[in-house]
Formats: structure tokens, sequence, C-alpha cells
């Protein structure tokens, strides 16, 4: 079984040659696909579940084992958001 995907605030991602963890600093809902372009995104890794619920304690979606998710640079390049589009994490 791989590290989990999300720790305290860092999110695993993909790296070659080593995966990394990297801040995480939340989510960010689009509205559109193209919303995404000119970020620079990575895979995030050994995600196996998310909620859109604030507290945490229902609405859990599972992700499929072995399917990467997209994470993008934030702004300031000091952590990594994962989008969500149509209430669903984007596929890498």
């Amino acid at each position: 079984m791989g590290a989990p995907a999300v720790v305290g605030n860092a999110i695993l991602i993909e790296r070659s040659p080593d995966d990394k963890f990297v801040p995480f600093k939340g989510f960010m809902t689009l509205n559109r696909l193209e919303e995404l372009d000119g970020y620079e995104y990575v895979p995030a890794i050994n995600v196996e579940a998310f909620t859109l619920d604030d507290d945490g304690l229902g609405g859990w979606l599972d992700i499929p084992a072995g399917q990467a998710v997209i994470a993008v640079k934030s702004g300031s390049h000091d952590g990594f958001y994962v989008p969500i589009f149509d209430q669903q994490l984007i596929a890498y």
C-alpha cells in the first residue's frame, strides 16, 4: 500500500525520480475546463476519496484505485490546489 495522498496540509504528487509531498492549498471550483489553460498541473496520486462537505463528515466520493487526479500550482508557487469540475475531481 502506498503513502496516503494527504498528510496534514500536504498532498502527494508524482515527480520523477521520487514522489513528493507539497503544500495542499485546498480545492478550486471550475465553471469550464478551459479555466485550467495557463496553469502548470501535475498528477496527485493515492487519492482514494474526497468530499465537498465542509466538515468532512459525509458525501464522500470514491476515486478508482490507481487513478491520479490533477493538481495545479498556486499563483504564488507555495502549494497546489485540486480543481473540481461538475462536482468531481479531474482525472490526470
